[in-house]
């Protein structure tokens, strides 16, 4: 099986400066490997760096210290923790998608659009591009009457289906998910879980964060409890 990322003592503090240099800590001593096709759930209380942990990967966040080594396509083993900024732009424009908690996109672009744009960015033929949005919109039974809308107008369960279908489209090759079901109801969520189910069946390995243990549970292969520091394969009897 191949080793898609190994992260070792991953560690990120921020330094207050205008706070007479106070020292919070977003995580730190983080660990783990991870393989094509898995599902890593990280779980902790709130502020225990969760999110962190995504933003550092994703290279939002700078790490302090530690590496961040991932088996990319395109450039072989690199460290996130240290690459170029150029190189980290070029393998989220190719491998390496981050759902947040919050869409942000450019005013003034459809919903069909800013999907479609996600594929067509990476070469696929407009024609093709905007068949496997509509296919997609309608399996997220977003309703096509929003599909011409601009996603500013929507509401927050329906700006985050946009936000996870314009993520899932292109099929990357490393997902970072924060909450991606947290202002979703239930059926909208059991239609994200087989979404991310499908994704992890095509190889996409996948990071997320989860308040929703159920739901957790229902996609995950193993669990990293921050506050614990320790890697726990997922059973029906496992408890966070």
């Amino acid at each position: 099986m191949d080793k898609i990322l190994s992260v070792s003592n991953l560690t990120k503090r921020f330094i207050m400066h205008l706070l007479n240099e106070k020292v919070i800590r977003g995580c730190s001593n983080i660990s783990f490997d991870l393989y094509k096709g898995e599902l890593l759930g990280i779980t902790g209380p709130s502020g225990a760096g969760k999110s962190c942990i995504l933003k550092c990967i994703y290279r939002t966040y700078m790490p302090t210290e530690g590496k961040i080594l991932y088996n990319s396509n395109s450039e072989g083993m690199v460290d996130l923790a240290s690459a170029p900024d150029d190189m980290i732009i070029e393998l989220r424009e190719k491998e390496i998608a981050h759902v947040t908690q919050f869409l942000h996109t450019i005013p003034r672009v459809t919903v069909l659009n800013l999907i479609a744009g996600e594929l067509i960015n990476k070469g696929v033929p407009e024609n093709e591009a905007m068949l496997e949005t509509r296919s997609l919109l309608a399996e997220m039974r977003i309703s096509e009457n929003l599909w011409d809308a601009y996603p500013s107008t929507l509401s927050g369960g329906e700006q985050q289906r946009i936000n996870i279908a314009k993520s899932f489209i292109s099929k990357p090759r490393l997902l970072l998910l924060d909450e991606p079901t947290a202002s979703l109801d239930s059926k909208s969520r059991d239609i994200v879980v087989k979404l991310i189910k499908k994704l992890k069946n095509s190889g996409t390995t996948i990071i997320g964060v989860f308040h929703d243990i159920e739901t957790m549970k229902m996609v995950a292969d193993k669990v990293l409890d921050v506050t614990e520091k320790q890697i726990r394969e997922v059973t029906k009897e496992l408890v966070v």
